[in-house]
């Protein structure tokens, strides 16, 4: 057993349990009802990673440090990539909901209404050039 793997693997998996925990009970402002499934199953997700590198570096006698060390790196950094991914989207998410709530999104007929004018002004642009 290499004990500086083992050690290794057990800080990442702690730290991994206690953003699990965070989540779980989801005191955060930026967690809504929408999205604390999400998270939960990110921080799940980031925890079984944590604890399969840990039972790995207990099991294999000849694991090497560097591969724990980029392993939980990597996990971790996916971790924070998909976390802040999801919270980017709810934000997006919550300014639409939010315009569409003031009235200042247009409906699919306005842009498609706006779009036919385009359209036929371009047409007319075409028209008076060929003209001349």
């Amino acid at each position: 057993m290499n004990l500086a793997a083992v050690i290794i693997a057990s800080v990442f998996a702690v730290i991994a349990a206690a953003v699990f925990v965070f989540f779980m009970i989801g005191k955060a402002d930026f967690i809504t009802k929408r999205t604390a499934n999400y998270y939960k199953a990110t921080s799940a997700v980031y925890l079984s990673a944590a604890a399969l590198l840990l039972i790995l570096s207990i099991t294999l006698a000849e694991l090497p440090t560097e591969f724990i060390v980029i392993a939980e790196i990597m996990i971790a950094f996916v971790f924070v990539f998909s976390t802040y991914m999801l919270y980017r989207i709810a934000n997006q998410l919550g300014e639409i909901q939010k315009e569409i709530d003031e009235g200042r999104v247009r409906s699919s007929e306005q842009v498609a209404r706006e779009d036919a004018e385009f359209a036929a002004g371009i047409e007319d642009k075409e028209d008076s050039s060929n003209d001349a």
